[in-house]
């Protein structure tokens, strides 16, 4: 009787250590969590790289449209009594233009190495937020009233200005103006 006794409990040991082999380890969670939070992760990225393709057509329109309205006429007449610098909202799309790619190229570099990220922290520079949102605002200023001044040289009776183009100009002025007072009241909040 007490080999059966025996033979039982070992039988049921047998099925309960079976089980537990079974069972997938604890850090199986947080490696499901982790490719979850990866595939997260590339779904923003490729989102991202959608978008910056959109900015950097958008951007180039607004260029064209610039371009364009240095051989118009009827604006350039209009322009000698209201000036408004239109190779300077050339180089600032340009520049911009030259950002988006920039961030193009390096999102693509993301895609090609994600597998072969890290995560870490960085230190808060809150300094260089300054700087960069005072410099930013400079250039923005001039940004949004030259596109205020081209807006009141574009008159009914010329064509050539009247593209459709132009309206992607005031939107992204706005969005700009926008972006410039976010951050203002971010960088104002942060430190009170």
């Amino acid at each position: 009787m007490p080999d059966k006794k025996r033979k039982l409990k070992k039988s049921k040991e047998s099925k309960d250590s079976f089980k537990t082999k079974n069972v997938l380890p604890s850090n199986v969670n947080t490696f499901i969590k982790k490719k979850y939070n990866l595939k997260m992760l590339k779904g923003i990225i490729y989102t991202t790289l959608i978008i910056n393709i959109i900015f950097i057509i958008y951007l180039s329109s607004i260029i064209y449209y610039l371009n364009k309205l240095k051989d118009c006429q009827c604006f350039l007449d209009k322009n000698k009594s209201n000036y408004s610098n239109i190779n300077y909202l050339i180089i600032i799309e340009s520049i911009l233009l030259a950002f988006q790619i920039i961030i193009f190229l390096s999102i693509v570099y993301v895609i090609y190495m994600i597998n072969n990220s890290k995560i870490g922290g960085g230190k808060d520079i809150m300094i260089t937020a300054y700087i960069t949102f005072l410099i930013l605002f400079l250039i923005y200023g001039f940004f949004i009233y030259y596109v205020f001044k081209l807006s009141e040289n574009i008159s009914d009776d010329c064509l050539c200005s009247k593209s459709w183009l132009r309206y992607l100009l005031y939107i992204q002025t706005f969005f700009i103006l926008l972006s410039l007072v976010g951050n203002g009241y971010t960088l104002l909040n942060a430190k009170f």
